[in-house]
């Protein structure tokens, strides 16, 4: 049976909603700083404040200061305490402003912080995705199958495969021989042997699994052939023409 399997490839997909996510990114940003705390309101406050309670305490230390207090014509200057009373006020205002502006700045910047954190996440996403493609040789992927098959072997308690020289010599060739022919047929040889097609992988592992994924599909097969007992040895050959590779395993008793 012939498989051809494609990965898909979600680098287009990502590169899309990463856009909509730095868009995103922009306007809360944009929107915290419409939100934010006025540098200059906020300082002008806190002089305010400051100014209010040195007049509060000169007065209440009966200091010789100057007190800038509207008073309506005849009122008595010397009245302190209508004065201390009124800067009171003036200071439990500029402490409530002023304790309102720093919630909503701190509110701002935590804002700020959090968006700026999934924004440098999403960076680095895409710098693993844009980042040059592994290059899938022929070897690799070989070597992939091959050490995915010991692992399946050693999980169901059977010993792993030897490698097979003259296996390997003989799945090299198959591959070549379907590529050459454009169809699959089996080999002449009396060893048991699976095959599979694949493309659109982006890494040796990736193409790996799917081959075994297929494999073990066809449970009977798998398990009297990648997992027999009977064998000792085993060979993995890959022929690669543009993105598809011809993929063959053979195992046998004999290398």
């Amino acid at each position: 049976m012939v498989i051809i399997a494609k990965e898909v490839d979600m680098k287009r997909v990502f590169i899309k909603s990463l856009l909509v996510l730095s868009v995103i990114f922009l306007l809360g940003a944009f929107s915290c700083a419409q939100a934010g705390v006025s540098q200059a309101d906020y300082d002008n406050l806190k002089s305010k404040l400051a100014q209010a309670e040195s007049q509060l305490k000169a007065l209440q230390d009966k200091a010789p200061v100057t007190v800038t207090v509207t008073t309506p014509p005849g009122t008595q200057p010397a009245d302190l305490s209508k004065t201390i009373e009124e800067l009171k006020k003036q200071i439990e205002s500029y402490a409530g402003q002023i304790k309102t502006l720093e919630a909503q700045k701190k509110t701002s910047e935590d804002s700020l912080k959090d968006l700026n954190l999934k924004y440098t996440e999403l960076q680095k996403q895409y710098a693993a995705l844009t980042k040059p493609p592994e290059e899938i040789t022929e070897e690799k992927v070989e070597q992939a199958i091959f050490a995915l098959i010991n692992q399946e072997r050693t999980k169901n308690g059977v010993p792993e495969l030897a490698w097979g020289r003259n296996l390997y010599n003989i799945t090299k060739q198959h591959g070549k021989y379907m590529y050459d022919n454009s169809r699959y047929e089996p080999s002449s040889w009396p060893f048991f042997q699976e095959i599979y097609w694949g493309a659109g992988y982006t890494s040796a592992d990736k193409l790996a699994n799917g081959a075994l994924l297929v494999w073990k599909n066809f449970q009977y097969r798998y398990e009297h052939g990648i997992l027999s007992k009977a064998f000792k040895y085993g060979g993995v050959g890959a022929y690669k023409s543009g993105e598809v590779f011809y993929i063959t395993f053979m195992g046998a008793d004999v290398p």
